[in-house]
């Protein structure tokens, strides 16, 4: 995806000035573009939420931009992975720049109105009119970052202008190999603590005060989709593992696998709506079509590693600002994610709790956990049918309890709409289903990171770090 900003003109060399989304810049000639089917009125609308803001603002002060003035072998320090870096300025092209990184002989061309530019940095974090500079500038220095999407379509996209592609851009493995070799050379960008930012978000009054940081994600290749029937070969070379990812977001381990998650809109009035490619390059419009997808190849992957809301940004997570106290781990290794705990109020600790991943039985209850005592069901398609599962049926007669049987009572794609006071029976150890089954969800343990946090005078709230952030 690219956005096209610029309009033609002799300074341009009758060129059109494109912002990718991965955050590259290049100059592309009209034979080389492509117009949308479609847009909004208001275009970055339809573009990645990690760029539209830049966009947004781009537009809405053009033709006035602020840009360094740079001349040829000019020395400026410029950001890169989060450190300044010593650059000579090799050439520049109307708004873009290139620039020699001595320290690792790389080049690379950026975006003269980009805060990776020191001199530009340094103007708008003390200028009065440094509310006009892009809103992602505190954490993503705009229009100069790698992207978290596949980087193999954009090579292709950038090599139809050699005079001002990034062609000299390192993946996201030789950046980590290279910034052992340079980091004597570098230092720390200073935080920008004049700039506005967006990324702000409080709870309850200023008690519990953070930020969103992007979760950054290795690109992998992309594969350009061809008329096909899915099946096991879709996934061919790829071990999709759930469990290899312990730790990470559960609705970030598809992307980490290829795939990806795309928000598009179907007419110019409609909502925006969530998309997922397949590894194969197979759009998946919603929840049925996506589980249907996971039955047919086969894939470790299970259901509710999947959303369709369009709110959500599984891309980010929660970090707090300031904190007195901090407690990594509140059930001291005995989940799959940490829980964490902080104080951002007082340098008060809440009080030592033993945390159990497991039932305890108050005194004079009985837990009968003989598998014989178990009731099993037969399913061979991980129990998606529930007519057919006999656990499954099992918990929509147990709502008979407490007024008329609910037909539609237990796990919908493995997640609970609503509390179900009669409980439910999942599927255990005598079941021919496996753990990817569409009725075992309590008993594989905590899929997300939460985090407790004092609001007032209590530790009460439960926040999730990653799932719960909207855009």
């Amino acid at each position: 995806m690219s956005t096209k900003v610029k309009i033609l003109s002799s300074f341009t060399s009758d060129r059109f000035l494109v912002f990718f989304d991965d955050g590259y810049a290049q100059y592309c000639e009209a034979k080389d573009l492509h117009k949308v089917y479609m847009q909004s009125s208001n275009v970055w609308e339809d573009i990645n939420p990690e760029t539209s803001a830049f966009i947004k603002e781009y537009l809405r002060i053009y033709p006035e931009r602020p840009m360094v003035r740079l001349s040829k072998g000019q020395v400026v320090r410029t950001e890169w992975n989060g450190k300044w870096w010593t650059s000579k300025v090799v050439e520049t092209d109307a708004s873009l720049v290139k620039m020699y990184f001595q320290a690792d002989k790389r080049t690379e061309w950026i975006y003269r109105g980009s805060t990776r530019l020191e001199p530009l940095f340094k103007a708008l974090g003390s200028s009065p009119g440094s509310s006009m500079a892009p809103a992602p500038v505190k954490k993503k220095h705009n229009v100069a970052r790698k992207s978290t999407t596949s980087s193999s379509s954009m090579q292709q996209k950038r090599a139809v202008s050699d005079a001002a592609s990034s062609s000299y851009s390192m993946t996201a493995a030789e950046r980590v190999s290279q910034k052992g070799k340079m980091g004597k050379y570098s230092e720390p960008v200073p935080p920008e603590k004049q700039l506005m930012s967006t990324n702000k978000i409080e709870y309850d009054s200023g008690y519990t005060t953070g930020e969103r940081r992007d979760v950054k994600i290795e690109s992998k290749p992309r594969v350009p989709y061809k008329p096909h029937t899915c099946c096991k070969a879709c996934l061919q070379g790829i071990v999709d593992d759930p469990s290899k990812m312990k730790g990470r977001n559960a609705l970030l381990i598809p992307l980490l696998y290829g795939w990806e998650r795309q928000l598009c809109k179907a007419r110019p009035a409609a909502k925006r709506s969530v998309l997922y490619r397949a590894p194969c390059g197979r759009r998946l419009r919603n929840i049925k079509e996506t589980d249907k997808y996971l039955l047919l190849t086969d894939s470790l992957l299970t259901i509710d590693l999947f959303s369709f809301d369009q709110h959500l940004h599984v891309t980010t997570e929660f970090v707090p600002v300031k904190t007195f106290c901090d407690i990594k781990d509140l059930s001291y290794g005995r989940e799959n994610y940490p829980i964490s705990c902080v104080n951002g109020v007082d340098r008060h600790y809440p009080d030592y709790v033993e945390y159990s991943d497991h039932r305890i039985p108050s005194k004079k209850v009985n837990l009968n956990t003989d598998p014989d005592f178990l009731v099993c069901c037969d399913c061979t398609d991980n129990c998606r049918d529930r007519s057919k599962c006999a656990c499954q049926q099992l918990t929509i007669e147990n709502t008979s309890w407490i007024g008329d049987k609910d037909p539609q009572a237990g796990y919908h794609y493995r997640k609970l709409k609503e509390p179900l006071f009669t409980g439910i029976v999942e599927c255990n150890s005598r079941c021919k289903c496996d753990k990817r089954c569409a009725n075992r969800v309590a008993q594989h343990g905590l899929s997300m990171r939460l985090q407790v946090f004092k609001t007032g005078k209590k530790f009460v709230l439960l926040s999730s770090l990653k799932l719960l952030l909207f855009f």
